[in-house]
């Protein structure tokens, strides 16, 4: 049975790539020394713990998976119809094998989030390619769905990259690099995006706007009051934050030490627009003298 699967030679590639694959991810921990790769996944399977969703996620999320697939049915019926298509060389029991894990990933995960989709989309797409290359993708008409979809991708994904661009400017990522310099930003609540284009150093492990919620839960207040206490140099907040406006609920201790501690430096919004608040905007406190 092993052997109708792969050779022994492509058996021994695959386990080769995959080892070689992990150690360049995990290498920077494995230089660091010190425990560092045992903390990570310890912080990750906590995080997991706390990442999974409810059932009702859960269900909306298998909902839409199965509406994204449904625009490959098609496809995917011509490509598994046939078990020398989807199986007898390695290149079609990769594909098989990585849609099919993708999908389950996919639907595990709880979070019908788009990236999550590119999981089984990729393969998919490299799918039809196949089928096609061999003249066995179905008609133009039984494509339409997908080909629509596709359109329909593609022009809302232009339109998130010319406002991802217009945020980009009022965000003036090259401002907050001279103000910071090489001093770290505390993150709370606020889109990651600009430690990346300005070159921040975040002075908490966790970046991401809401993985100290997800990792904390009702102590993610306490948290940032711990970090807060160690005197960061500068706080990066959400737009209108400790405002009516405010649409991420900074909590008021949060809020008061802020007040008392630090002294606004720097703001991006629309400037047409001020009381519009989206993630990309944000304030940056410095602390008062030390």
């Amino acid at each position: 049975m092993f052997s109708r699967m792969c050779t022994f030679y492509e058996f021994l590639t695959i386990i080769a790539g995959g080892v070689l694959s992990l150690t360049l991810i995990f290498l920077p921990f494995l230089i660091a020394g010190h425990g560092k790769l045992l903390a990570y996944f310890s912080m990750q399977h906590h995080f997991l713990e706390h990442y999974s969703a409810n059932l009702g996620e859960r269900l909306y999320t298998v909902q839409i998976v199965l509406a994204k697939i449904s625009f490959l049915y098609p496809a995917l019926l011509l490509w598994f119809k046939d078990k020398a298509v989807f199986w007898d060389d390695m290149r079609g029991r990769i594909l098989t094998l990585w849609f099919l894990c993708s999908v389950l990933a996919a639907i595990m995960s709880g979070h019908a989030y788009d990236h999550y989709s590119s999981l089984f989309i990729i393969p998919a797409m490299a799918m039809c390619a196949i089928l096609q290359k061999n003249g066995r993708l179905p008609s133009f008409w039984l494509m339409t769905p997908l080909y629509i979809y596709s359109a329909i991708y593609m022009i809302t994904t232009t339109i998130d990259n010319v406002n991802n661009i217009k945020s980009i400017k009022r965000e003036n990522p090259l401002a907050v690099s001279q103000i910071v310099g090489k001093r770290k930003v505390l993150n709370i609540r606020s889109d990651n995006s600009l430690y990346y284009l300005a070159n921040l150093e975040t002075f908490d492990p966790f970046l991401f706007i809401d993985h100290i919620d997800v990792y904390f839960g009702t102590q993610a207040d306490e948290h940032y009051m711990q970090d807060l206490r160690q005197k960061p140099d500068f706080v990066l907040m959400p737009y209108q934050s400790c405002t009516a406006n405010d649409i991420n609920h900074i909590e008021d201790n949060i809020c008061a030490w802020i007040k008392d501690n630090y002294h606004m430096v720097y703001k991006a919004y629309n400037h047409k627009h001020p009381l519009r608040v989206t993630s990309r905007y944000y304030q940056l406190y410095e602390i008062n003298n030390k």
